[in-house]
């Protein structure tokens, strides 16, 4: 419901709008009661505070740059479980923190982890087709990063020092380093 005082100023202003449009562009259309309305409404709703929450915390992000000589992989993979649609992004930079290759996508994923482990892949397919290496790859992802230590049986398909893919042509990725990004 609207009051008052969130009501006047969109009257006000498709007021002014419409006077405007008449004078200046020849429009003949009256002013709409329902539109003000729903200018109005769609205002509020996309301004109005739903939560307010008294325990904000903030914290710092800092990106840090690999060794000298060293490439950096940060990435990312996001996922939304309605529709299972998910993003993939990722860059890679040098150890001056100058950009040399991006990417980002959507996709359709099984779930977060499987979102977060295709974009360590395409990352990878990135930096071994342009020879980016020593590599070291950052991602917000703890399941990604920890999965070698959790599934000891599967701990050299997945080994954090060597990474194999089919589709990397089942080459080896020597000197890869992966590590969780925190907060600092």
């Amino acid at each position: 419901m609207l009051d008052w005082l969130e009501f006047f100023p969109f009257a006000l202003w498709n007021l002014w709008i419409n006077r405007n449009n008449k004078n200046f562009n020849n429009d003949k259309q009256d002013l709409s009661l329902s539109l003000v309305i729903t200018r109005a409404q769609e205002f509020k709703l996309l301004t109005y505070n739903h939560s307010s929450p008294t325990n904000k915390k903030s914290i710092k992000v800092k990106w840090h740059k690999p060794r000298q000589g060293v490439y950096k992989f940060n990435t990312d993979g996001a996922y939304k479980g309605n529709d299972k649609i998910g993003g993939l992004d990722g860059i890679i930079r040098n150890s001056t923190g100058d950009w040399i290759v991006g990417f980002q996508e959507h996709t359709h994923v099984l779930n977060h982890t499987y979102a977060e482990l295709l974009a360590l892949k395409q990352g990878l397919q990135l930096a071994h087709e342009r020879k980016l290496k020593p590599l070291e790859v950052e991602t917000d992802s703890v399941e990604v990063v920890n999965a070698p230590a959790r599934d000891p049986e599967h701990q050299a398909q997945f080994s954090l020092s060597k990474f194999s893919s089919p589709s990397l042509g089942n080459r080896k990725y020597q000197a890869c380093l992966f590590q969780h990004s925190s907060e600092t």
